[in-house]
This record gives structure tokens, C-alpha cells and sequence, in this order.
């Protein structure tokens, strides 16, 4: 046998054995990353390796909590993709994405009050940082799920945001935009009650306090579907009524402005014809309705504050005088809107309030 044959097959064997040898060394290094989180274990089903795309998979990602007594996983992901973006290389940025198949985040109350999952332990900046041997650029979630789980209540809560599905650009600002938000992010998921999330952000994370500028729209949540949530905690329950929440919020320089507007319709809270409430918990609940038809929209059904927010970071000011007339004015003059004011703007370096101007 010739010697470059002997050479070839060598180098042919050579690649077969990194090849075959690569996932188990892979997995070896996510084990690794998985056992130094702090309070937590994990675990992984498999590792796929796409040398092809620059690419490895993680399969079945699981993380429990080792100082709490809680069952439930805080995290559950059944494929995470982390792979080179091959169109920031046409941009001359070499930066890496992450794609997340069907992710579950689940904050948990377990038997005390000190006992609830929150992650809060651990610096996950870095849990990804060692997962990922590239800066992140492009962050993708399909079909995600972000839970809230209390097995120890009376009744058990479980409200949930389900069907999440998120995309974040330029996260590395890796095409060199001149904008002073050049990171985008956009959210959209239903919730328990069959209602509707949105968030559209725009975003400079590489600050070391992010400027942002987003919207929030959540649309006509059942009540009725957080009663175990709402009984738990509150002592009360809904028969009926939706739930809204939009907001507009800016932050640019640590100068923050913006709005929360709740708005609730056709609530009812008690039905005398239930039998399962006794006389205290229906008088409870009689007093809430009371208090609720009082600042009711009667035209409308409606209930809805506006709440200003603005100020510094370090010195922030919640509008609370300005709520309370948005909540009169709702109820007796005009009633506000089920939709964004659109009176938030940023420009440049400035944020425009245009209700102020």
C-alpha cells in the first residue's frame, strides 16, 4: 500500500474518532456546566452534534431545585439549539444563536413562605456564557411555557403563560447600527383564561443599565379561569369578568416614563346561588363587589386607572394621586380606552410624553 493511501486512511480514521468521540466529550462538558448551578441539578437526555452548521443540540434539559422541597423542575426544555449565525458572518461578526424547542419556566411555592423557586440563586449570565463559546446575537423560544405552581395552597395555583414564542435580533449589535436601540425583542403568548400577551421592545442590552423602550398589551383574561389563584390568597372569587393591562414604559440614561392602565369588565365577584361559599366568605365578597360597583363604569362594566410612572432609577415616582383621578374619571366621566395611548416616544436620547406636551 502506497504511503499517501496510508496517509489518507489515517486521517479518514483520525476524523472518524473525533467525530464518534466529540458527543461524549460534549456531554461530559455540559454535565460539567450543569453540576456547578448554583442550588440546582440538572441533567440531559442526549447531545446531537451538526458540525456541518457549527451547531450542537442539548436534548431533554432538566433542573430541580437541591434546596427546596420542591418536585417540580424550574427548568424543563426538551431541545436547546445553540449554533453559529451565519448571517452576522456576512456583517464581519462571528456571534452565536440559541434557539429553544418547547421550554418550560416554573416558579414554585413549596410548604413555607421561605420556600419559593426563583431562580434567584444562581447567575444565569453565566450558566449561558459557559454553554455557549460565542456571544449570543439571535435568541429564539417556540411554543415556550412560563408557569407560576403552588402544590401546597388550598386550592393548588397554577396560572401560566402558554404558547410563547419569542424572537430577540441583534442582540451583539452585530450589524453596526447607529440607533440608540438597536436590539429588538418580540413576545407573543396566550394566557390562563384564554388571554392575549404581546410585548414589542426595542432595546440596548450591551449598556450596563439597558435603555428600552416597549409596549405591553394583555388582552381580556377570563377571571373566572384564576378563582384557585384569587381564593388562595385573596379569600374571593370571580363569576365572571375579563382582565386587560396595557403599558407603555421608556428608559434612556436611567430617566424613566411611562404608564401601567389595568382595565376590568363585566366583574362580578359573588353569586349568592353558590352554595360551596359559607355566610363569611360570602359577605367578604359582597364587600368587594360593593366597593368595585362604586368606581364601575356602569355604561361601560368598566373598571381602569391609568398609573404614570416616571423619574430616575434611583428616585422613582408611582403617580398614586394621578391613578385615583384616572379611576373617577373612568368611572363617572369618560372611560379609558382597551387599547395603547401612544403617548410614549422615544427620540434619540429623549423621551417624549406627549400627554405632558
Amino acid at each position: 500500500m502506497k504511503k499517501r493511501t496510508k496517509i489518507i486512511i489515517g486521517v479518514v480514521v483520525l476524523l472518524l474518532a473525533i467525530r464518534i468521540s466529540l458527543p461524549f466529550v460534549v456531554t461530559k462538558y455540559v454535565n460539567k456546566v450543569l453540576s456547578e448551578i448554583e442550588g440546582y441539578e440538572g441533567s440531559i437526555d442526549d447531545v446531537d452534534l451538526h458540525l456541518y452548521r457549527g451547531a450542537y443540540k442539548i436534548i431533554g434539559l432538566e433542573l430541580f431545585s437541591v434546596e427546596k422541597d420542591i418536585k417540580t423542575p424550574f427548568v424543563d426544555i426538551d431541545v436547546i439549539d445553540i449554533s453559529v449565525e451565519w448571517k452576522a458572518l456576512f456583517d464581519g461578526s462571528i456571534v452565536g444563536e440559541i434557539i429553544l424547542e418547547n421550554p418550560k419556566l416554573n416558579f414554585a411555592a413549596g410548604p413555607s413562605e421561605e420556600e419559593v423557586q426563583t431562580g434567584e440563586e444562581n447567575d444565569w449570565t453565566q450558566t449561558i456564557k459557559d454553554l455557549v463559546p460565542l456571544q449570543i446575537n439571535r435568541f429564539e423560544i417556540i411554543n415556550g411555557k412560563v408557569s407560576y405552581i403552588d402544590d401546597y395552597s388550598s386550592p393548588k395555583v397554577d396560572i401560566y403563560f402558554n404558547e410563547m414564542n419569542a424572537l430577540a435580533t441583534n442582540l451583539n449589535n452585530s450589524k453596526d447600527y447607529t440607533e440608540n436601540l438597536p436590539s429588538k425583542i418580540i413576545l407573543t403568548s396566550r394566557t390562563i383564561g384564554d388571554g392575549n400577551f404581546d410585548l414589542d421592545m426595542d432595546i440596548n442590552i450591551l449598556k450596563q443599565v439597558p435603555d428600552f423602550d416597549f409596549n405591553l398589551k394583555l388582552d381580556e383574561v377570563n377571571l373566572p379561569a384564576l378563582n384557585d389563584f384569587f381564593k388562595a390568597y385573596a379569600k374571593v372569587d370571580a363569576e365572571s369578568g375579563t382582565l386587560s393591562l396595557y403599558s407603555e414604559l421608556a428608559l434612556i440614561d436611567k430617566n424613566l416614563d411611562g404608564y401601567f392602565k389595568p382595565l376590568t369588565k363585566d366583574i362580578k365577584i359573588l353569586d349568592w346561588k353558590n352554595e360551596e361559599e359559607n355566610i363569611f366568605g360570602k359577605l367578604w365578597e359582597a364587600l368587594i363587589g360593593l366597593a368595585g360597583n362604586v368606581i364601575e363604569n356602569q355604561r361601560k362594566d368598566q373598571i381602569g386607572s391609568k398609573i404614570p410612572i416616571n423619574g430616575n432609577l434611583d428616585n422613582t415616582n408611582v403617580g398614586t394621586w394621578k391613578a385615583l383621578i384616572s379611576l373617577l374619571k373612568n368611572a363617572y366621566l369618560n372611560p379609558l380606552q382597551s387599547q395603547l395611548d401612544q403617548t410614549i416616544i422615544v427620540k434619540k436620547r429623549e423621551i417624549i410624553n406627549k400627554e405632558e406636551q
